[in-house]
């Protein structure tokens, strides 16, 4: 029976479901038929079997394949399809995968702690601040939905103590693409030796699992084609702006500190303010990630090996680990940024709960700060004749920043009585 005063059933009714997968089934269809990021994937999975150099070869127009030997045999069955029936089915795939982090990252909030007015103020805002980043995602058939739900699922099933299990879905994120593997420094912090060894485990074996496929001599020349293709020493990952679209810290530093000449349809506007060596650039870009990752211990709150936290103090600091993903790794377009998600959704619910006892100084400065973020955050999705100027810029980035301190005053202890 549902509670008085709690829409969360209603979330999940009939309606609510039908009302998603007619939206979801539009969406695909409209944009499932050209070619996108998946076309990529599978170019590179027939290549693999060709016996050709899959980290060598360029697809479309000239873009590399990043990820694993493991994932190209993976989707290799999907080769046979034509390609238009093998992207539907994986954007209707990653459709799926969408709804199943919605219902992972719902448990950790008590909507009924929240008037029901608020509570449909919640839900709206927070499918209005997902909507450009999930909706990226989908448009461009990227892969970065799937290594989200391997990573929450992974962490849920560790929490349950379904280690094994719950490290062979991380170990596969991280096969794929590297991004989860800040999760193993947050795991051995948590106390979580043994998953973080299953982790390890698993991931080594991923990585020679191959070999009985395509042989050890060949397996053992992709890893290392792999490696030099996305060792972010490589000059192109500090001075990270080979691809307009391209948003993180490693990107926004490079735009401001060294003088970039400008490509031919590139904005012709000045933007940087100094013009540093690349030594230089590496130096500061290295500083700049080591602030942000030792800003995590603001949110961990505790001592090291303190495995008995709360469920929001979890949350809260797991969502700051997401986010500092797509600022720290080189290389990223507007579709990783939805990793930050669960952060945009704890801001906005621990908001509506505490904003009547907040004093009127940190509600303004707050709403700001939340307009102002999702105005650059979903710019391209709202006023896109300007992507131009946005990307030149790189405002998704400062966007995502402002969430940062934003999340760092919604501290637990503001909702924790209520979750």
């Amino acid at each position: 029976m549902e509670q008085i005063g709690d829409i969360s059933l209603k979330l999940k009714s009939k309606v609510a479901l039908s009302i998603f997968g007619l939206f979801t089934i539009v969406y695909v269809i409209a944009t499932g038929w050209w070619q996108s990021d998946f076309f990529i994937y599978i170019s590179a999975s027939k290549d693999l079997f060709l016996g050709k150099d899959i980290y060598i070869q360029t697809y479309g127009d000239g873009y590399h394949y990043y990820y694993s030997v493991l994932f190209a045999i993976l989707i290799f069955p999907l080769s046979f399809l034509p390609i238009v029936a093998a992207q539907y089915i994986w954007l209707f795939f990653n459709a799926i995968l969408m709804w199943r982090i919605v219902m992972i990252l719902g448990r950790y909030f008590k909507l009924s702690a929240l008037p029901i007015k608020e509570q449909w103020i919640f839900f709206v805002l927070c499918c209005l601040f997902s909507a450009k980043l999930t909706l990226a995602n989908i448009y461009c058939h990227q892969v970065t939905i799937l290594i989200l739900f391997l990573t929450l699922e992974g962490l849920e099933c560790i929490l349950l103590s379904k280690k094994i299990k719950g490290a062979f879905l991380i170990a596969l994120g991280i096969n794929i693409k590297l991004l989860p593997v800040v999760l193993i420094p947050y795991l051995l912090y948590r106390k979580e030796f043994r998953a973080v060894l299953f982790i390890i485990v698993a991931y080594v074996l991923m990585l020679v699992l191959p070999l009985l496929i395509i042989g050890i001599n060949r397996n053992n020349f992709l890893l290392g084609q792999w490696w030099s293709l996305i060792n972010p020493a490589n000059n192109e990952h500090v001075l990270d702006v080979s691809q307009r679209g391209f948003h993180s810290l490693t990107t926004l530093l490079s735009t401001l500190l060294v003088d970039v000449p400008l490509e031919r349809y590139d904005l012709q506007v000045k933007r940087n303010i100094a013009n540093l060596s690349i030594a230089q650039l590496s130096y500061v870009i290295n500083m700049v990630r080591f602030t942000f990752i030792a800003l995590s211990f603001y949110f961990l709150r505790t001592r090291p090996f303190v495995s008995e936290i709360s469920k929001t103090q979890r949350y809260w600091e797991i969502s700051y680990i997401l986010l500092l993903i797509p600022l720290i790794f080189p290389h990223q377009q507007t579709y990783s940024f939805v990793f930050t998600l669960p952060a945009m959704w704890y801001i906005l619910y621990c908001f509506l709960k505490e904003y009547k006892k907040m004093p009127k100084l940190k509600v303004g400065l707050m709403i700001t700060a939340l307009i102002i973020s999702f105005f650059t955050i979903n710019a391209t999705f709202l006023l896109g004749e300007f992507i131009p100027f946005y990307e030149h810029f790189k405002t998704l980035t400062y966007g995502i920043l402002l969430l940062i301190p934003m999340l760092a005053a919604c501290t637990p202890d503001m909702v924790t009585s209520e979750t």
